[in-house]
């Protein structure tokens, strides 16, 4: 069980650089290989539709800020539409006089039509997993029995959500007794999720239908779940543009209307953060996690559902806003940790809740010199996926932290999954790297083997490409990991045009992944190096320590 943090959306660094290319003064040409035409746009420069600038002013503190184009806020109004229709016309306009531009999309179209699986999670001797067939709007979930010759099932398909295809599943919470899944769902990008029920057993939908569901996920416990909420949006309120404030833990019974929804916690002295709520597999502990809208970390306090005097408070564990932390699973009556507390590259600590005194805690996992990316509870044992320069090794450890084994991975790349239910004989995981297209393997836990479930089947050839990683030593002399992907036999003689990526901030790793849009333009002889940063300037993850 994990009771994961929500950071703010990070956004994107690119950069882009051409090592030869036209003078200052002369038009951009672009070639995208031998069979394409060259584009040289008008050297007239491009006029923009006028973007109107108001006189607001805030006052911060005694600190006077304009904000000229408040006014864009407005979603609604008809001089928003107005600005936006005349941007999407200039911009569909230029792109419209690319010569080679349906050449790029037909490509594009051809390679990315091509099967992707979701990590599969094992319910009562059934196989839940994701599929998409290649061009479809959303993923399919799909259920099968966990042996050999079974055939998958359409158990949802997000696809007939709704017209026009933009509702999407965005999460599955199956029951501890197996028999129900709940599963939220959002529709055209919004962060809103309504949350609805299915009987696993019927396969047909409980009247159940929650709304107004934002950053939460579905915790089981007897005949109904936890899950976080804000209160409905005011009567003619925007409900893409309204403030949220006062996030809210809530207890849903099966076969009951929302109105009568249990509240479970609130603070009414702290309008923003999140609450977020999850149950330990066995349903004894309920535990909260608390973040306060302006330290990165949370706060982690806990509810034991089998003791009586706790029916209506919660014991600390962590107190501080400013590290993070998240319950992995239980151990008896013990709770396992994996926190940064005092530990940069985090650690996984054992934390009695009678005693949540830090002076209590016992190290399971200790802190090493590489980063503990996750860590998996599960058939009896810990399974921790490290991130070393910006690559995974994952290794399977005993529930109290004795080494067992690694986990053979087929390449230098990332691994993710691992996850399952305490009585679980093997896992499911993905693997991908930058020219190794998504993969699920299943890991066998007795006889430490990875065998293939799926294997995607891309229009690309992978071994034509090569992926190398060097250091280069950043302003202060830490070594930086950087991958280079490019195509065989290619010259590095600093003169091929070159796509540098790089990303910082909000405790986000950029690790190697297949992408389809990168081998287009691999696949056309362009060098493609990819930089991983770890420095507070252009980071990949604070805290990440490079070795």
């Amino acid at each position: 069980m994990h009771i994961p943090k929500y950071p703010l959306l990070a956004l994107l660094a690119l950069a882009a650089c051409r090592s030869a290319g036209p003078t200052a003064k002369s038009a951009t040409t672009y070639s995208a290989n031998p069979h394409m035409a060259a584009v040289t746009p008008s050297s007239s420069p491009v006029k923009y539709p006028e973007t109107r600038k108001s006189d607001q002013v805030d006052d911060y503190h005694g600190t006077s800020v304009a904000d000229p184009y408040r006014w864009l806020e407005d979603l609604d109004s008809p001089e928003t539409k107005a600005w936006v229709e005349a941007q999407n016309k200039l911009t569909f306009g230029y792109l419209e006089k690319i010569p080679f531009r349906d050449q790029i999309r037909e490509r594009l179209t051809n390679i990315w039509n091509y099967e992707r699986y979701g990590v599969p999670q094992v319910e009562d001797g059934q196989l839940y997993f994701s599929k998409n067939d290649g061009l479809q709007n959303q993923a399919v979930l799909y259920v099968q029995k966990n042996a050999p010759q079974s055939l998958p099932e359409v158990l949802l398909d997000p696809n007939k959500f709704s017209t026009d295809g933009t509702t999407a599943l965005t999460g599955t919470y199956f029951s501890n007794d197996h028999r129900y899944m709940a599963y939220s769902t959002s529709g055209g990008g919004s962060d809103w999720l309504k949350v609805k029920v299915l009987d696993i057993k019927t396969r047909l939908p409980l009247k159940d239908e929650l709304e107004w569901v934002k950053v939460s996920g579905v915790a089981w416990a007897k005949d109904g779940f936890y899950y976080s909420r804000y209160a409905a949006p005011k009567s003619g309120e925007n409900q893409l543009a309204g403030k949220n404030e006062f996030h809210k833990v809530y207890y849903h019974k099966l076969g009951t209307p929302q109105k009568t929804d249990k509240l479970v916690y609130e603070d009414k002295k702290m309008p923003l953060g999140f609450r977020f709520a999850g149950t330990t597999e066995d349903e004894r502990f309920l535990v909260l996690s608390l973040t306060d809208g302006v330290a990165d970390g949370n706060r982690l306090a806990v509810r034991d559902l089998t003791d009586p005097k706790q029916a209506d408070k919660f014991t600390t564990l962590i107190s501080s806003y400013e590290h993070n932390n998240s319950v992995v699973g239980n151990v008896g009556g013990k709770l396992l940790v994996l926190t940064n507390y005092q530990a940069p590259l985090y650690r996984l600590v054992l934390i009695d809740p009678k005693k949540p005194q830090q002076a209590n805690w016992k190290t399971v996992l200790p802190e090493t010199t590489y980063k503990i990316d996750n860590v998996e509870h599960v058939g009896g044992r810990l399974i921790a996926t490290y991130l070393k320069d910006a690559s995974s090794q994952v290794k399977v450890y005993s529930e109290t932290g004795e080494f067992q084994n690694d986990v053979e991975l087929p390449a230098i790349g990332t691994a993710a999954g691992f996850g399952g239910r305490r009585d679980a004989k093997e896992v499911y995981y993905a693997f991908t790297s930058f020219t190794y297209p998504t993969t699920i393997y299943k890991y066998d836990l007795a006889t430490k083997q990875s065998t293939i479930f799926q294997a995607p089947k891309v229009e690309v050839k992978p071994d034509d490409y090569l992926t190398t990683q060097v250091f280069y030593s950043s302003k202060d002399g830490t070594k930086i990991p950087m991958f280079i992907v490019h195509k065989k036999g290619l010259k590095l003689d600093g003169k091929n045009p070159t796509y540098l990526y790089g990303y910082g901030g909000f405790d986000i790793s950029l690790t190697p992944s297949f992408s389809v849009a990168r081998m287009l333009w691999l696949e056309n002889g362009e060098c493609w190096p990819w930089l991983i940063c770890a420095v507070a300037a252009s980071t990949a993850r604070p805290g990440t320590k490079p070795v």
